[in-house]
C-alpha cells in the first residue's frame, strides 16, 4: 500500500534526552522498531484485510473505534469486521511514535483513510489513530490498546503532517505500579475537571509541557494552546469520566488509560449529551507525577458502556 509505505523517511521524531537512568534504553531504536511494526502491520492489512490487525491485538487489549463502547479485543471482533471489513477499507500512516525508558512499551499516533461499507457513496474519512503497543519477551510488538476516531465531523488540517514538534519519550524509570498511579492520576485528572471551574484548568493542570490533543483538526500542542482551546467553556455543561480499570499498561515511565465520556448539563436534565471513549498516553516525570502527552476521544452510542 503505497500510503502506508510513505511512512519510511517522512516520520517526524521528537529529540530525546541524551541522559539516560540506570537500566534505560535508547529510545530512538524503539521508536526506529515501533514505526516498523506500526508500518508493516498496514502493509500485511492492505494485502490481507482486517484480520491483519485483528492478529495483532492482545486478548485483553484495549479496542476503541468510532460508534462503539471500549472492548476487549478477544470479544470486540465481530463489531470490529462489521465495520471495517469488506466492502469498507481502512487505511492508516504514522506520523510519530513516543516509546517508554526500558523499551517495553511505546505507543504511534497518524492519520487514517476510511471508506465506510455501509455508506452509500462510501465518501473517504480522514481521520486520526493512537496505537499502543507492548514488546514480548519474543520481541515482538503486539497491540496493547488502539483508538480509532475514523471519521471526525471537521477536515483535518494539513498542518497536522508536517509538524516537527512532537512529544518526547520517557527518560524516567521509578519502581512502584506504574499502571495503577496513572489510572488514579486519571481519576484525579476527571475530579477536578468536573469542578465548577470547568475542564480547563484540569486540563492544564494534568497536560505536560509538550502535551497533544489529537481529536482537532489541527492538533492543539502544549499548555497554552489547551488553556485556549478551553476558555469559555460553557459554565452550565461539565464533561465527566472514569478510566476504565479493565485496562491500562504502564512500563518504563509510559503509561495509557482508557475510559468512557460524557458531555452533560450541569443543571437541565433536557440538556444535550454527547457520549464518547478515550485513550490518553501519560508519561513519568522524575518526581514521580504523571502527566499526558496525548489524548484522543472518538464517539460512542448513548446507553452503549462496556463490551466485555
Amino acid at each position: 500500500m503505497i500510503w502506508a509505505l510513505l511512512l519510511i523517511g517522512t516520520v517526524q521524531r521528537a529529540p530525546q534526552s541524551s541522559a539516560l537512568p540506570r537500566g534505560a534504553v535508547d529510545t530512538t531504536a524503539t521508536i526506529a522498531s515501533l514505526l516498523a511494526a506500526d508500518s508493516a502491520l498496514a502493509v500485511d492489512a492492505d494485502r490481507r484485510g482486517v484480520e491483519a490487525v485483528l492478529d495483532a491485538f492482545e486478548p485483553d487489549a484495549a479496542m476503541l473505534f468510532s460508534g462503539q463502547p471500549i472492548f476487549r479485543a478477544d470479544s470486540g471482533r465481530t463489531a470490529f469486521l462489521a465495520r471495517y471489513a469488506a466492502p469498507a477499507s481502512y487505511r492508516w500512516r504514522a506520523l510519530h511514535a513516543i516509546a517508554s525508558a526500558d523499551g517495553r512499551l511505546g505507543c504511534t499516533v497518524g492519520l487514517s483513510r476510511f471508506r465506510n461499507g455501509r455508506e452509500p457513496q462510501r465518501a473517504e474519512h480522514v481521520g486520526v489513530y493512537e496505537t499502543c503497543w507492548r514488546r514480548g519477551a519474543d520481541g515482538r510488538w503486539r497491540i496493547a490498546a488502539q483508538q480509532r476516531n475514523d471519521s471526525p465531523t471537521d477536515l483535518a488540517s494539513e498542518e497536522n503532517e508536517h509538524r516537527t514538534i512532537w512529544p518526547r519519550s520517557s527518560t524516567v524509570l521509578l519502581a512502584g505500579d506504574l499502571r495503577g498511579q496513572a489510572l488514579d492520576a486519571d481519576a484525579e485528572f476527571a475530579r477536578l475537571a468536573a469542578e465548577p471551574a470547568g475542564p480547563g484548568p484540569a486540563f492544564v493542570h494534568f497536560a505536560a509541557e509538550d502535551g497533544m490533543m489529537l481529536g482537532l483538526p489541527t492538533f492543539v500542542f502544549g499548555r497554552k494552546q489547551i488553556e485556549r482551546l478551553f476558555a469559555g467553556f460553557p459554565a452550565d455543561r461539565y464533561i465527566a469520566w472514569q478510566p476504565d480499570r479493565r485496562f491500562g499498561v504502564g512500563s518504563g515511565g509510559l503509561a495509557f488509560t482508557v475510559g468512557h465520556s460524557d458531555h452533560l448539563p450541569r443543571s437541565d436534565p433536557a440538556g444535550p449529551r454527547r457520549h464518547g471513549k478515550f485513550l490518553t498516553i501519560w508519561r513519568q516525570r522524575a518526581d514521580g507525577g504523571w502527566e499526558f502527552v496525548y489524548d484522543l476521544g472518538s464517539p460512542r452510542v448513548e446507553g452503549e458502556m462496556g463490551g466485555a
